[in-house]
């Protein structure tokens, strides 16, 4: 995962566990799915988790007995649901245990990374394909609402870039492959990204995520409600 903002953040990322509440797990791995070596999805689940909000773990809750067999899911609030972290050494990571086809977008796992301060978070899938492939793929799915698309994104980089001004996010013009923001760090800041990325099973393949992030100061809670339980 490619961090451009802040190089100390990669350290600062820790296990889930240590900052999130007690959590209970469904795992329905012995369920009627398991004869199915993988499922298909309608774009919809990938579609928000694009919007970088928190109606992605909203979605996953309403899903929960369909997506409970990709992985197990972590239930820490009612209304809300994010898969389980599960591969040992690899924090932030789930191996997704079959085949999950979203929109036409093979996803092999999930990612999803609190700071220990609270001043960043990182989610979104790990898929397969180059970042040039998967970006063709979302381009379609993209509120342009939320701003303009970056070009140029063959080797990956910002698809898009906001900031929070007087309370509303407002999207910037933002070249791939950079996303420096000027150095002005007042603002939060949101970030859907794309980049070449270790898949959980070890392979090469590309992260498309989400991120908030504040010049190393907490997020605020209003910003993290749906998103952090």
């Amino acid at each position: 995962m490619k961090l451009y903002h802040f190089p100390a953040i990669a350290c600062g990322l820790i296990t889930l566990a240590a900052c999130a509440p007690a959590a209970t797990t469904v795992d329905r791995s012995a369920s009627r799915h398991d004869a199915e070596a993988s499922i298909t999805m309608k774009g919809s689940l990938l579609q928000t988790m694009l919007a970088c909000d928190g109606g992605l773990f909203s979605y996953i809750a309403k899903h929960e007995e369909e997506l409970a067999t990709v992985a197990p899911l972590d239930n820490p609030a009612p209304g809300y649901a994010r898969f389980a972290l599960n591969v040992p050494g690899k924090q932030g990571k789930t191996r997704f245990q079959k085949g999950l086809s979203v929109g036409g977008i093979e996803t092999k796992g999930f990612l999803y990374d609190l700071a220990s301060d609270r001043s960043s978070i990182y989610w979104g899938f790990y898929v397969a394909g180059t970042p040039a492939e998967v970006a063709k793929s979302i381009r379609p799915l993209l509120d342009t609402k939320q701003g303009a698309v970056a070009s140029g994104l063959g080797a990956g980089g910002f698809v898009r870039l906001e900031w929070r001004i007087d309370g509303r996010w407002t999207p910037l013009a933002v070249a791939a492959s950079h996303g420096e923001n000027n150095g002005d760090l007042r603002y939060e800041e949101r970030v859907l990204e794309i980049s070449e990325d270790t898949l959980p099973d070890g392979s090469k393949g590309t992260l498309l995520a989400c991120s908030l992030q504040h010049n190393r100061t907490p997020l605020s809670e209003d910003l993290l409600r749906g998103i952090v339980p």
